[in-house]
């Protein structure tokens, strides 16, 4: 069951984290986590993402 959505406030801090099912991977392999981490770049590139710290787990 996933969780209600949250009210978003300007300028607040999120601390987002997303997990596998059944210990399965989130990044089956180096390609899929470079893909990921491309779109976080452009996110922060454009300004839309502030990133203070990032961490890439292989079932978070």
């Amino acid at each position: 069951m996933s969780r209600a959505t949250r009210v978003e406030l300007e300028g607040a801090t999120y601390h987002v984290m997303s997990r596998a099912v059944a210990r399965m991977a989130v990044f089956p392999d180096d390609e899929d986590r470079r893909s990921f981490l491309a779109g976080v770049g452009r996110l922060v590139s454009d300004g839309a993402l502030i990133v203070h710290a990032l961490c890439l787990m292989p079932d978070h």
